[in-house]
């Protein structure tokens, strides 16, 4: 993560999609310095494993870092 912000310093801020379900992740970006925005989504997307071609559902919220 420490890579991906150096890298992203100039934009100003740094965010990335939590799924709902994850109270792992979200507690590890809070405690990084991350902050909810409310701003939900929903994406349903098409992946292939060795069982061949499936679709997913997921529900994130945007967390955002400020970086300057």
């Amino acid at each position: 993560m420490r890579a991906a912000e150096e890298a992203s310093g100039e934009a100003g801020e740094l965010s990335v999609g939590v799924g709902l379900d994850n109270a792992d992740a979200r507690r590890l970006y809070e405690r990084l310095g991350y902050s909810a925005t409310g701003e939900v989504t929903t994406t349903t997307y098409l992946y292939v494993d060795a069982d061949g071609e499936h679709e997913a559902t997921e529900t994130d919220e945007r967390l955002v870092k400020q970086l300057r």
